[in-house]
């Protein structure tokens, strides 16, 4: 795998950007949220993932960013972050934990700071849904007669199209996640628990100098396999069922969807196989379809129509196309009833899916692709040939 990373000047004009949306949205600054679980929009800046305490960015009109969190969390942010400005604030800390000898400043004395004591009177929030009510509640009584302004989506939006790095980065990513698909490839058998089908996953991956995930990983054998996103369990697989298997594995803080359904026996039934080949080519039906300008209710019939005369219809119940970069799943989704619309470099995954069928429970294909003039390139060929290997009665689906 290349060793890639975004260049420091791209971080720069990030925050020009962000500061381009502040004038349009008249704010004195921006206050981006950002945790462990939700890192997404503090990494667009930053390139930093926080760890156990939680933090902020906040851009002034002018002047230096500040990266703001808990004094533990500070010597890791200085190794990685683009934004070295530092500050530790009591609100991010964990709490009643003491770091003796440590400088913590409230929220009134970062903002002077940041703001070069100028007044604030309207603050832009990014994160505004998942700011924690604590947080929220400092800010609020810290400047009692400011307006907050939410521009969650804007930013959102913003950062929607990628660079060639971030491409390339993300590129990577899916290819990680296709070793970890092929490594679980030999545990799924009948007597296997799903920890030991996502234990060989994990590690394949994470021997591949992945950062972490998304979220924990889907594994779901027989009836669990409706779950949608089941986590793994010590239930024994058993002859007969589907497993469904994914990850959201994130490399440099961006993440990809890979997901591929499996059967626990080898050789599968006959229905059980054709199964995985239609969805196989609902997801290729798709992706050759997608083009700049097309809009997402035009997007979803392609597959939904598809599936629909194969007999399925009944179990789709999600959308099949989402953008995907920080975050698994991201703005826009491109649904049913989506006006939104494709623009080159935009990065999506195709999420072909459908659940509790009398039959098969639950199955899923998934993989990326990056929005070019031509149409959708795949992120990684390797995970789009997995999936495709259904078509064949030897494929890489059947190396166990």
């Amino acid at each position: 795998m290349q060793n890639i990373e975004i260049p420091k000047s791209e971080y720069n004009k990030r925050i020009e950007n962000v500061r381009k949306l502040m004038r349009e949205k008249d704010v004195d600054a921006v206050f981006v949220y950002h945790d462990e679980l939700r890192m997404y929009n503090g990494c667009y800046l930053t390139g930093y993932w926080p760890t156990i305490e939680s933090g902020a960015i906040l851009v002034p009109k002018e002047g230096q960013p500040f990266l703001l969190g808990g004094p533990e969390a500070s010597p890791y942010a200085k190794e990685v972050s683009a934004i070295q400005e530092m500050r530790s604030a009591e609100c991010f800390m964990v709490p009643e934990e003491e770091y003796p000898g440590a400088v913590i400043l409230s929220l009134a004395e970062v903002f002077k700071d940041a703001l070069k004591g100028k007044p604030l009177n309207r603050l832009g929030l990014v994160g505004y849904n998942i700011i924690p009510h604590g947080i929220m509640q400092d800010l609020l009584k810290t400047f009692p007669s400011a307006k907050f302004i939410d521009m969650t989506r804007d930013y959102t939006l913003m950062r929607a199209v990628k660079s060639e790095a971030e491409i390339a980065i993300m590129s990577n990513c899916f290819d990680i996640g296709a070793e970890g698909i092929r490594a679980a490839i030999p545990m799924v058998r009948p007597g296997a628990t799903e920890y030991e089908v996502i234990g060989a996953a994990e590690g394949k991956m994470r021997s591949l100098g992945l950062d972490g995930f998304n979220f924990r990983g889907i594994c779901g054998s027989g009836p669990r396999s409706n779950g949608v996103v089941p986590p793994a369990t010590n239930r024994k697989m058993l002859s007969g069922e589907l497993l469904l298997l994914g990850f959201g594995p994130k490399l440099r803080g961006y993440s990809a969807g890979t997901n591929m359904s499996l059967t626990v026996d080898n050789p599968p039934s006959e229905k059980q196989r054709q199964l995985m080949i239609d969805l196989g080519d609902a997801l290729e039906l798709t992706r050759n379809s997608m083009k700049p300008g097309m809009k997402g209710r035009d997007i979803d019939a392609i597959p939904r129509q598809f599936l629909t005369k194969k007999g399925y219809g009944k179990y789709l119940s999600m959308g099949f196309v989402h953008t995907v970069g920080l975050n698994e799943y991201e703005l826009p989704f491109f649904g049913p009833n989506s006006d939104d619309v494709l623009v080159e470099n935009l990065t999506v995954c195709v999420d072909i899916s459908m659940f509790n069928h009398p039959e098969f429970n639950g199955a899923r294909h998934e993989s990326g692709y990056v929005i070019r003039a031509d149409g959708a390139h795949p992120l990684s060929k390797n995970l789009d040939n997995l999936i495709f290997s259904w078509r064949d009665p030897k494929g890489e689906w059947s190396k166990r």
